[in-house]
């Protein structure tokens, strides 16, 4: 049975579109990136971390872009989605991946790591 045939449907339906994943660099991100090379879909990696946009692109292949974007500041995702833009030749996907867990319990944070997390992983997706 050939390869093709055993990709479910929507899948395969993803093969030649453009993908822009952020916090892309590990974790969930860099494993919904490597799915969608593995589906023939050009990616973008979006970490707040260049290095790890970096490797995780290498490492990855399939002429992955690496891009650095601050998901909490609307001129670095604009910025980075130009990025995008110019390194795929258009954007069809966006996972909105980027997100951060302070390992503490609630009240334990200070202000600032409470601002960090909440930059992140509410503003960040919009």
């Amino acid at each position: 049975m050939p390869a093709a045939s055993v990709i479910p449907p929507v899948l395969a339906e993803l093969a030649g579109k453009r993908a822009f994943v952020t916090g892309g660099g590990a974790g969930i991100g860099r494993a919904i990136a490597t799915a969608l090379t593995r589906q023939g879909v050009a990616v973008a990696i979006g970490d707040l971390d260049p290095d790890a946009a970096r490797k995780a692109a290498e490492e990855i292949g399939g002429g992955a872009a690496a891009v650095t974007v601050d998901v909490r500041r609307r001129d670095s995702v604009e910025a980075a989605f130009a990025t995008v833009l110019e390194a795929l030749g258009g954007c069809d996907i966006l996972i909105a991946n980027a997100g951060v867990s302070t390992m503490q319990h609630a009240l334990d944070l200070t202000d600032e790591e409470w601002d960090f997390n909440f930059s992140v992983n509410a503003r960040g997706v919009f």
